[in-house]
């Protein structure tokens, strides 16, 4: 069964035919002091901020919450969703338990939106369904009713049913039913999770139904959640699960998602876990080399001290003179260092590290050979033994900031 969402030029499929679809939870000012300051400033900033970095991070739809106290509901939902389109070419989940803040995002949207959610309960079933039907939008429905949440499994499927039977009422094929199951949480009960576990599976035997968790609910309260929440994931996903309303951004949960679409048959040749893992390994490497610290130059024509004084008074640099060479260096990031002896290369490079021993342990990774470091208190230096294409030395450098 595949449940189709689109933005005004992108589709995403979700299906256990196809990967993980994940929601990104961020925009959302639940519990987010900035967010909702800047929400009820009518400040879209940090919102759109959060709608490219989860976009970046692989969420394949958004969560969009504008639920802040005493706001205008319907405009500041309605006005959120035309700037973040805007912004990011995904399809939109519209999370809100107000109708008319539904029915002004849905009317903003160009494209077939997600609603989150209904639950089986008949009031709600009968503002909520007539919305999704008249904008053609898919719907989460929630597995509780007017008794709450059923205590086992085989009583939340009946509730699963019955959204999908009154669903058909208004025309709206199962298909775009998604059902969360609810997580709650482990700290308050022990078999909760076992229990929606257990109702994932029930609900994609019986009815076929794609399935959506929020899955950081199952942690809350506890300590090192993002561990909780990425075991958890994995269980739902052996389970049926097929999409979540999740952080993206947190590395731990992404890894987790991609690890299961390859392991499930989602992720051909393992092109998307080498695409993140390259990624990932160049933003590492980008962390640990800070940039140039200096650019050494090698007396050849003039000696070192006519090389210094003509950067000093040709730039205003200010020179200071050590053993080995002179260092000049102005307001701004970045030295020049003139060596007193000569030396065939032309110049050395200085990259800066923010951890030395990281990153002479990165580069051996790489095969990359080193000559004796010099270790001092405030200073730590080593030259690769190989210079760069052009015959310039180079050496890493790490200083205290």
């Amino acid at each position: 069964m595949e449940t189709k969402l689109a933005s005004k030029s992108a589709e995403v499929i979700i299906s256990p035919d196809r990967p993980f679809v994940i929601i990104g939870e961020r925009i959302n000012p639940t519990r987010r002091k900035a967010l909702l300051e800047s929400l009820a400033a009518g400040d879209f900033s940090i919102a759109l901020q959060d709608a490219r970095n989860q976009v970046a991070a692989g969420a394949h739809v958004l969560d969009v919450n504008a639920g802040v106290p005493n706001a205008d509901e319907p405009k500041l939902l309605g006005d959120l969703t035309r700037a973040i389109v805007q912004s990011v070419d995904v399809p939109l989940c519209f999370d809100s338990a107000n109708p008319a803040a539904l029915e002004a995002a849905l009317s903003a949207y160009e494209g077939k939106a997600l609603i989150n959610s209904t639950t089986g309960e008949e009031k709600m079933l009968g503002v909520v369904l007539p919305l999704a039907a008249k904008h053609r939008a898919a719907v989460i429905g929630v597995i509780s009713d007017e008794n709450g949440i059923p205590a086992t499994p085989q009583a939340r499927l009946a509730v699963a049913r019955k959204i999908v039977q009154r669903a058909a009422d208004f025309g709206i094929p199962a298909e775009d039913i998604v059902i969360d199951c609810l997580a709650l949480t482990v700290g308050a009960d022990a078999q909760a999770g076992r229990v929606t576990l257990d109702t994932m599976q029930l609900v994609r035997r019986e009815l076929g139904l794609n399935l959506s968790l929020g899955a950081s609910n199952v942690s809350f309260g506890l300590p090192e959640r993002k561990a909780i929440n990425a075991a958890y994931l994995a269980l739902g996903i052996a389970r049926g699960l097929t999409a979540a309303i999740t952080d993206p951004t947190v590395p731990e949960l992404r890894t987790t998602i991609l690890a299961c679409d390859l392991l499930t048959g989602h992720d051909e040749y393992a092109m998307r876990w080498i695409k993140s893992y390259r990624a990932a390994q160049k933003a590492r490497r980008a962390a640990l080399f800070l940039g140039i610290e200096h650019v050494g130059l090698y007396q050849h024509k003039a000696n070192a001290a006519e090389i210094a004084a003509w950067y000093e008074k040709m730039f205003g640099f200010k020179r200071s003179e050590l053993d080995v060479s002179y260092f000049l260096a102005g307001p701004g990031a970045g030295r020049i260092e003139v060596m007193k002896q000569p030396n065939d290369a032309h110049c050395h490079i200085a990259v800066r590290c923010s951890d030395f021993d990281k990153a002479v342990a990165e580069l051996e990774s790489r095969g990359v050979k080193f000559k004796t470091p010099v270790i001092e208190p405030k200073r730590k230096l080593v030259y690769l033994q190989q210079p760069d294409p052009d015959g310039n030395l180079v050496h890493l450098m790490w200083v205290p900031d």
